[in-house]
């Protein structure tokens, strides 16, 4: 689960990164809208700074990604995180960028090695089994 605001930042340093005006930001080599290279090259080289955060552009820090909290409580399961804290964006890898400039799309394909760790608590029944618990958490992907 990755929010949507940040997949949308990697969005928009994908166009940063392929758009000839990319002198905003001296990390970015400027590339021809349809050099799908230059563009995958300039997206993973920005991410590190993306993930530390670039205030004179108005990103704002991305990694560790802190979330108060995530609550999915549906009639027979409740499910809720709290304090959590996400990390690895920096150490994503872009597998692949199209941008399609007649629609103004762009589509990125990458794969993050996320770490999650914070508290959760659960209550409720999945089939027949009552389910409960409250406790620390650690994901990794």
């Amino acid at each position: 689960m990755f929010p949507i605001h940040y997949c949308f930042l990697v969005g928009l340093l994908s166009l940063f990164a392929s758009e000839s005006n990319a002198g905003v930001a001296s990390f970015i080599k400027p590339c021809k809208a349809d050099d799908k290279e230059c563009i995958k090259t300039n997206t993973q080289n920005a991410l590190p700074y993306f993930a530390k955060g670039i205030p004179e552009m108005g990103v704002p820090v991305m990694e560790p990604i802190k979330v108060d909290s995530v609550r999915s409580d549906e009639r027979d399961l409740k499910l809720g995180f709290r304090d959590l804290v996400i990390s690895g964006l920096s150490k994503c890898k872009i597998l692949d960028v199209e941008r399609n400039v007649q629609k103004s799309t762009i589509k990125l394909i990458f794969e993050c090695p996320l770490r999650g760790v914070g508290k959760y608590d659960i209550k409720g029944k999945i089939l027949l089994l009552d389910i409960f618990g409250n406790d620390d958490f650690e994901i990794k992907g």
